[in-house]
């Protein structure tokens, strides 16, 4: 959901609201305990292609071993 226009969407983990400068950490300390190092975004339909590329390349650096890409059911 954007905020005003040209800002960056909002990001939840799961219900939890992160701020873009904290999201590498908490994801960090989520995946570090995990076996299972997996990751699912989801993103608005408005919300452009590239923040969906930048929470990856995130979740990326913080651990995740694999991100999969989740679409709204019809």
């Amino acid at each position: 959901m954007w905020n005003r226009q040209g800002e960056a969407p909002d990001l939840k983990i799961n219900q939890e609201e992160v701020k873009w400068d904290d999201l590498q950490n908490r994801l960090h300390d989520i995946f570090k305990i995990r076996a299972e190092r997996v990751a699912f975004v989801r993103g608005d339909d408005d919300v452009d292609f590239e923040y969906v590329a930048n929470v990856i390349d995130i979740a990326r650096d913080a651990g995740v071993d694999r991100v999969g890409l989740l679409t709204r059911a019809q």
